[in-house]
């Protein structure tokens, strides 16, 4: 069983993942396993609209593949970070689902995220 934790990003841990960004507005969370680094996931504003984004290392994603409570935790932290939006104020979030990962639109999904019809595999969630 691992244990799996989550707590906010910090400027290095968004470096790690992503290298500088030039994004005005960026709230993450950091998902740990077993005291490994393994996701980075949140929500960043660019050009006025709230942008969901999620970055799992290749070891984050075998550790998907196999165990139902890190997929679960994945699940519980995105709805998370969605009632967090909510809870601020944030009318839309968009979203798009990179196919290369099997069943990433229907994880957008269970998270609350609908299918918008201006774009494939763009989704959209509304509180």
């Amino acid at each position: 069983m691992h244990k799996i934790t989550v707590r906010p990003a910090n400027s290095q841990d968004i470096a790690t993942f992503a290298g500088e960004l030039k994004a005005p507005t960026l709230r993450g969370w950091v998902g740990e396993i077993d005291g490994k680094a393994v996701a980075l996931g949140g929500l960043a504003q660019r050009q006025g609209r709230w942008i969901a984004f999620l970055d799992v290392t290749a070891e984050g994603r075998q550790l998907l593949h196999e165990s139902m409570q890190v997929k679960k935790a994945l699940i519980r932290t995105a709805r998370m970070v969605m009632d967090e939006a909510r809870k601020q104020g944030v009318r839309f979030v968009y979203a798009g689902a990179e196919m290369q990962y099997p069943l990433a639109d229907k994880m957008l999904e269970r998270i609350g995220f609908n299918e918008d019809p201006r774009a494939e595999h763009f989704y959209v969630w509304k509180p």
